[in-house]
């Protein structure tokens, strides 16, 4: 801003009903003097005098600084509910001298620090976080059990003392989320399959905000185009959602591996704060081995059956110690 005497309008109440009373408003430079951009819009304490008042034009002497005004907000982009997170406003007085700095979520102010009152800072009770009050100081915040209904607008401001009880304020957005109960759960798997059988699972997570990615692969490639339908999302009453992924494939020569196997792995994912995964395993018999032998032959081949059975259990259960080790 130059320096200057700029005209600002002024926007009162219908009445201020005491004298010296102190109340925020917010000015506006006015039309004639264009040259001033409309960040320059700013809120700050008024000494009001007593009466009636509509609009009324006064002059400020701005100088070479526009008093104080908040340099940096920092809030944390995503915190766990239930979670902690820290939150920290700085400002310049730029001439100014500082009173206090406020804190609000979604409106309601629940931190003061007031450095020239007692029993600093001061916490006002909202039921979407607590604040840890040794953690805080200044303009520092740390709040602790952190609801899904804190998710929103973050909001710092900052105040002068006297002569010019100037304020500023900014704010930044943190989305609270609610990780699913448990790991991804698949389901439908049978066993054994014949090579060629159809296979029908399901992936499913449990009670998320927001709900997860999730996606399916098979011997650690992704799920072909056409195997797997759009996910599902069911939302219950409390905002949380039930997320399930369907995959419909035939079990191929080419997907199995020597032993007789596939690997099928689900994977849930939240942006870059969540990933689990879980495991389980396609295991098939030959149809030679399947078949029902005659006479002699149903000796061996009853011996031949098992021995391919029991092959393809011992690489199952040596797969899925791999995955859980």
């Amino acid at each position: 801003m130059h320096k200057a005497d700029l005209h600002y309008l002024l926007r009162l109440g219908p009445k201020i009903a005491k004298q010296g009373a102190r109340s925020n408003f917010c000015c506006f430079p006015s039309s004639r003097e264009a040259n001033i951009s409309s960040n320059n819009i700013s809120c700050f304490h008024f000494w009001a005098a007593a009466g009636e008042k509509s609009l009324v034009w006064f002059q400020l002497n701005t100088g070479v600084a526009q008093g104080i005004r908040i340099t940096e907000i920092l809030v944390p982009d995503v915190i766990v509910a239930g979670g902690v997170g820290d939150l920290e406003c700085r400002w310049k007085e730029d001439g100014d001298k500082f009173y206090s700095v406020k804190w609000y979520q979604a409106g309601h102010e629940f931190y003061r620090y007031t450095p020239t009152a007692p029993n600093q800072p001061q916490i006002f009770d909202t039921p979407t976080l607590d604040v840890d009050v040794r953690g805080s100081m200044g303009g520092r915040v740390v709040i602790t059990n952190v609801t899904l209904d804190a998710s929103g607008p973050f909001q710092c401001e900052v105040s002068a003392d006297s002569p010019t009880f100037y304020t500023d304020s900014h704010s930044a957005n943190l989305s609270v989320v609610d990780l699913p109960d448990t790991r991804p759960i698949i389901s439908g798997v049978k066993r054994p399959y014949l090579p060629g059988d159809w296979v029908d699972i399901t992936c499913t997570s449990k009670r998320s905000k927001p709900p997860p990615e999730l996606s399916f692969s098979i011997n650690n490639q992704p799920a072909q185009v056409g195997w797997t339908e759009p996910q599902i999302d069911y939302t219950d009453s409390e905002g949380l959602t039930d997320s399930v992924l369907r995959m419909r494939l035939p079990l191929l020569p080419k997907i199995l591996k020597e032993a007789g196997y596939a690997k099928v792995k689900c994977s849930s994912d939240i942006a870059n704060i969540y990933h689990e995964e879980s495991f389980d395993v396609l295991t098939t018999i030959s149809p030679f081995h399947a078949s029902v032998l005659d006479g002699a032959g149903r000796a061996d081949g009853s011996h031949g059956f098992c021995l391919g059975v029991i092959s393809t259990m011992l690489a199952v259960l040596a797969f899925l110690n791999r995955s859980h080790a």
